[in-house]
């Protein structure tokens, strides 16, 4: 059967729900981040994705400006967290740390397999090659983290969602504090 975006987004939702519900969804093994001894009291529904993580990876140099320096939270570790938890789809986010450099990211997906997806974060100076290889990789998005002094900021969004290298587009993963972003010219 295909997975169609409304499936993934279905999926994306019910896991979501299942996490923020209130619902003891601590894993059999303790493992950094993640903590607890048990399995998972509720079964997610069938493709339910986890529709956000990241990999931290000392093997991975973080951006000179990273102010975020989590200890290591690698793909092995998220593999057993994510079976215990059932999630059959991913979408990895490029975390802060590593600025723009995506370098854990393709990686990342090929463990994963077809049933995941990546979500970068890319400046206006990233070539349609680089563009290119992050698509064929898996990725699907950009992230704009707007809460914090980064890589991207709000003007970047235009000009990034124009250059898809992509028939689909590409998606928006936009983070923000209080800031205000500009309204949307339809």
């Amino acid at each position: 059967m295909m997975v169609g975006r409304r499936m993934f987004v279905v999926g994306a939702l019910g896991g979501a729900t299942a996490l923020y519900s209130g619902l003891d969804v601590r894993s059999e093994e303790t493992m950094s981040p993640s903590a607890g001894n048990e399995r998972p009291k509720f079964k997610v529904p069938a493709n339910s994705c986890d529709a956000h993580f990241h990999i931290y990876d000392s093997r991975f140099p973080a951006a000179p400006n990273a102010s975020l320096i989590p200890p290591d939270a690698t793909m092995d570790a998220y593999l057993r967290l994510r079976e215990r938890l059932g999630f059959e789809r991913s979408v990895i986010v490029q975390p802060s740390t590593y600025g723009t450099d995506n370098s854990c990211m393709p990686s990342a997906l090929e463990k994963l397999g077809a049933r995941a997806r990546g979500i970068a974060v890319v400046d206006t100076s990233v070539t349609d090659e680089t563009l290119k290889q992050l698509d064929k990789a898996g990725v699907r998005g950009i992230r704009f983290n707007l809460g914090r002094v980064g890589a991207t900021t709000v003007d970047m969004i235009e000009p990034l969602s124009r250059r898809s290298p992509s028939s689909d587009g590409i998606f928006s993963s936009t983070c923000r504090e209080t800031i205000s972003l500009p309204m949307p010219t339809l």
